[in-house]
């Protein structure tokens, strides 16, 4: 257990959370409804808001991992109800699914290590 590198692992979700949420500057763009990009420019400054809230404010390894499992799926799943209404390419949600899974089977690992060091 270090926690030098536990907070790594930290810093680079909090930073993949802050790209996911400015790929939605870019869609915003492209909007020509106009409430529409208001909800993509609020949507790409949230999850980087979030992340780095609890990076820096959440002291509990456990908690900090669940909150950002939390985000990762709820983000997801944001993307795929709003998908078609802001035309989000496909490709774009199958490599979210990707890496949303991904994340959050490392973080559940990250979970399950922590847990082990701290019983043994």
């Amino acid at each position: 257990y270090h926690p030098f590198l536990i907070n790594g692992i930290f810093s680079y979700i909090t930073v993949i959370l802050t790209f996911i949420g400015a790929v939605y500057w870019g869609f915003a763009f492209f909007l020509n409804n106009k409430q529409k990009a208001k909800l993509c420019y609020l949507f790409s400054v949230l999850p980087g808001i979030l992340a780095s809230l609890t990076f820096i404010f959440v002291s509990n390894f456990f908690l900090k991992t669940i909150l950002f499992i939390i985000y990762f799926l709820s983000i997801y799943q944001i993307e795929k109800k709003f998908s078609k209404s802001i035309k989000i390419p496909i490709n774009y949600l199958r490599l979210r699914f990707k890496l949303t899974f991904l994340l959050t089977v490392l973080l559940i690992c990250l979970i399950f290590t922590l847990l082990f060091y701290f019983f043994n």
